[in-house]
């Protein structure tokens, strides 16, 4: 069994700039409410094995992270940013407090859009692969969070009779921004991460050869929703 440490030492011209990546997200994160951090990945067989495990893993925490975070329902494109808003006036709270901007539905065309512009490539090195694993991790991280969120204001919603105005909702507040907020702040963190890592992906793609015997590349959103 290999073991194999991460960052490691690149083993293409393009995977000195994934461990600078993800060097700069472990060390901003530190500033940010101390995300989880992944450190170990076990390999038991060959690279072409390792990659494609890889990249199994990070399309299935992709959809995951996708429907926990973002849309419940990608058929009516449902988001939990809308339902939370809904939940959160329902309280009888006012302001835009409840949005979690970080949640709006990303735009997947371009490439700064987060895990929305995540593509996957033939050919990217395992160290690469890694990356986006990690990134991905973090995110997952916060699922959790969103539900306690949810929690707080399901058991504080207002009755169909019940006034909304003159409210004693600030200690519901405060218990509510008390998890959102740093959320917020860790989720603009992984999201400028991701898109850091989204360029260095294509850079590292460009340096396999000219444009036309480039790997193109399908975004992982495609992969787990065809005909998004």
């Amino acid at each position: 069994m290999k073991i194999i440490y991460f960052p490691k030492t690149p083993s293409s011209p393009c995977d000195i700039d994934k461990k600078s990546t993800i060097d700069n997200y472990t060390q901003s994160s530190d500033s940010v409410d101390t995300p989880p951090q992944y450190s170990l990945v076990v390999s038991t067989g060959s690279s072409e094995a390792l990659r494609n495990n890889l990249e199994a893993k990070i399309i299935g925490l992709w959809k995951k992270v996708w429907l926990g975070l973002y849309e419940i329902d990608v058929n009516e494109h449902r988001l939990h940013a809308s339902r939370l808003e809904a939940l959160y006036l329902g309280t009888g709270m006012t302001g835009y407090m409840g949005r979690l901007r970080v949640l709006k539905n990303p735009d997947y065309v371009g490439v700064n859009n987060g895990i929305a512009s995540l593509k996957i490539f033939d050919g990217l090195s395992i160290t690469t692969l890694q990356s986006v694993l990690e990134i991905l991790r973090a995110y997952e991280s916060e699922i959790d969070n969103l539900e306690r969120l949810y929690a707080i204001l399901r058991r504080n919603q207002r009755g169909l009779r019940e006034s909304t105005w003159n409210v004693p909702t600030e200690t519901l507040r405060r218990q509510y921004l008390t998890i959102a907020e740093p959320m917020e702040r860790r989720i603009k963190q992984y999201d400028i991460r991701m898109d850091v890592l989204n360029h260095e992906m294509r850079d590292e793609v460009m340096s396999m050869g000219d444009c036309i015997s480039q790997p193109k590349g399908q975004l992982v959103l495609e992969k787990n929703f065809p005909g998004y």
